[in-house]
C-alpha cells in the first residue's frame, strides 16, 4: 500500500522533471538571447583600379589585401576589410533589414595598428537571414566614413572564410 507521503513525492519529483525538460527545450530556441541564426558570411572581390584599392594593396600593413568579409554570428559580427577589422559584439535580429551596431574599428594602415569605437551599418535586400547581399558602412562616432558604402554577396557555407589573413 502506498502512504500519501510517498504519493506526493513521486508527483513531486514528476513534476520537477517535466518542468526542467520543458525549460531545457525552451532554452534551446530563438527568442532566447540569440538570434537563433548560425553564421552568415558575405564578400566581395575589391576592384584593383580604384584608387583605395591600389593604396590598400600597397600600403604596409594590409598585407596586399583586396577582399572584404563580413560574418555574422550569434553575439558577434566582424567585418575585414583591406588595412581594418571591425567586431562587435552585439546581438543583431536575423529579421531586420537595417542594422546599426556599435564596436570597434581597427586600422592597420600605416603599420601600427589604431582602434576607435565605430558604428557599423548593414543595409540587407531582404531580411538579414534570408539576404543574397548587403552594404556595409563604417562611421565613427562623429560620423565619418571609415569604411566607404562596399555591397557584398552572401556566401554558401563551403566558401566561408577564404578572406585574407590580417
Amino acid at each position: 500500500m502506498t502512504t500519501l507521503p510517498d504519493t506526493l513525492w513521486r508527483r513531486l519529483r514528476a513534476a520537477l522533471l517535466t518542468l526542467a525538460f520543458a525549460g531545457l527545450l525552451a532554452s534551446c530556441g530563438p527568442g532566447t538571447g540569440g538570434t537563433g541564426v548560425g553564421p552568415i558570411s558575405f564578400s566581395t572581390t575589391l576592384p584593383l583600379t580604384g584608387a583605395a584599392s591600389i593604396a590598400a594593396a600597397s600600403t604596409p600593413g594590409c598585407g596586399g589585401c583586396t577582399r572584404a568579409d563580413l560574418r555574422l554570428e550569434e553575439g558577434r559580427v566582424e567585418l575585414l576589410v583591406p588595412c581594418g577589422r571591425f567586431v562587435s559584439g552585439s546581438d543583431w535580429n536575423p529579421q531586420a533589414q537595417m542594422l546599426l551596431l556599435s564596436g570597434s574599428f581597427e586600422s592597420t594602415a600605416g603599420g601600427a595598428p589604431v582602434a576607435a569605437q565605430a558604428t557599423l551599418r548593414l543595409q540587407f535586400s531582404r531580411e538579414a537571414s534570408d539576404s543574397e547581399q548587403v552594404t556595409v558602412t563604417v562611421m565613427s562616432l562623429g560620423g565619418a566614413n571609415l569604411v566607404q558604402p562596399l555591397v557584398l554577396q552572401r556566401q554558401a557555407a563551403s566558401n566561408e572564410g577564404g578572406s585574407c589573413t590580417r
